[in-house]
């Protein structure tokens, strides 16, 4: 297992996106950091400085986009080269290849999580240095308020990875999955009203993946369970069961492929 997942980031080593994609997430926080900090001085905008700092600096949203790319190509470029038959044809069955894909995405996903958080804090100490981690913000401290968003947009990105990993094991293309996942992502926010109001009309609809995407906003702000219909721990669940259903078909549908 080890040696499958030491290939994994070999191949995710060769691809200058691996190293590209971040830098250019990064210097979106940069910019997000300046034009926050242009508008923190005019005294009559409603931005937030904390809040910005706690998302981020929009980090979470990248990332997001940054796993779908990855957990789409890391399935499907095996079989558009050829070179998942080297793998079969290997001592190893094809469910320890798709869980080594499964971990390298999960460390891969906590590797970008963890270089966001640090170079978010350094963008703090360069323009918001008066901002302290113990003071209050929606009834939370700071640090407690950036370790439940970091630990609510994680929960999500899963979501939307377990998703995309489950469609790149149907599909041999990787921009199907890609495009579905990055619809399926802008859906969340996109429908953010309709939702609400198809909720209030048909409140089966609450149990749907869709409702669950606004978890890392409820951790944060319980009481959007008037909206979303669900208690926070109820909606946590739910969404662990959505990721496990999902890579659960994923590895049904990877184990029994035959056309390889």
């Amino acid at each position: 297992m080890l040696t499958l997942i030491r290939q994994e980031f070999y191949k995710l080593g060769k691809r200058k996106t691996t190293f590209i994609l971040p830098v250019v997430v990064m210097a979106f926080m940069l910019i997000a950091a300046i034009m926050t900090k242009q508008l923190v001085k005019e005294s009559n905008t409603p931005i937030n400085g904390t809040a910005i700092f706690t998302q981020l600096f929009s980090a979470t949203t990248w990332i997001v986009y940054l796993m779908i790319f990855a957990g789409s190509t890391l399935i499907t470029q095996e079989f558009e080269y050829g070179t998942i038959k080297n793998l079969l044809y290997r001592q190893y069955s094809r469910g320890q290849v798709l869980l080594s894909k499964w971990i390298t995405l999960l460390i891969l996903n906590v590797f970008y999580f963890v270089i966001s958080t640090i170079f978010a804090i350094l963008l703090k100490v360069i323009f918001f240095p008066s901002i302290k981690f113990n003071s209050m913000i929606d009834n939370h401290s700071v640090v407690n308020e950036l370790w439940l968003t970091i630990v609510g947009a994680f929960i999500t990105t899963w979501l939307v990875l377990s998703l995309v990993v489950m469609m790149s094991t149907l599909f041999k293309n990787s921009a199907v999955s890609v495009t579905f996942g990055v619809v399926f992502y802008i859906a969340t926010s996109a429908m953010g009203m309709f939702e609400t109001m198809a909720i209030e009309r048909w409140d089966w609809i609450k149990w749907s993946p869709l409702n669950m995407m606004n978890l890392k906003t409820q951790i944060m702000m319980p009481e959007l369970h008037h909206v979303t219909h669900l208690q926070t721990n109820t909606m946590l669940w739910m969404t662990l069961v959505y990721v496990a259903a999902f890579l659960a078909i994923g590895y049904f549908a990877f184990t029994r492929r035959k056309n390889y």
